[in-house]
């Protein structure tokens, strides 16, 4: 419905062939395509439900990243969940990728402009994408009578 009142043709359970592969949602608009992967994610109670969970919309953002691939370069992808909107984990995949994550109630303004939820999404996470790691300071401690000096650098090479 979103996708439809911004203007767009969304085509649900679209196939693609050789090889065959589905999408939850295709959605043209003009020269602009959207490929949407729907996760639906519970409320993890232990550890391993928050694994399953994670597992499972990654393999979303893969399905999603190859479909992109296929589709060619004016095509947009994202997951979009029932309200999970990722940990440290998916956003890693989804920065390797280009893929993000969303939920439901995100539709409406991502139908607007697909090309631009990314960074928006981004930002919301709290990545910036952009930003360089700054070297942490040199820090120091006394243990049992030794001083420890912690450096941020790389490894010496032939140590």
């Amino acid at each position: 419905k979103a996708f439809s009142e911004a203007g767009w043709i969304f085509t649900p359970h679209y196939h693609l062939a050789n090889p065959a592969k589905e999408i939850d949602g295709y959605a043209t608009k003009g020269s602009d395509i959207c490929v949407v992967q729907l996760k639906s994610t519970i409320r993890p109670q232990s550890p391993w439900e928050v694994y399953k969970r994670n597992t499972d919309v990654i393999e979303g953002i893969t399905h999603t990243a190859e479909v992109v691939r296929r589709v060619g370069e004016a095509a947009t992808g994202i997951v979009v969940t029932d309200g999970y909107e990722g940990d440290y984990a998916t956003w890693g995949e989804s920065l390797a990728t280009g893929i993000p994550v969303a939920s439901l109630k995100d539709l409406d303004w991502i139908a607007k402009n697909p090309r631009g939820a990314f960074n928006i999404l981004a930002e919301r996470a709290g990545i910036e994408r952009d930003s360089t790691p700054e070297a942490l300071p040199e820090r120091s401690a006394s243990l049992c009578g030794w001083t420890l000096r912690i450096l941020d650098e790389s490894k010496p090479t032939g140590a």
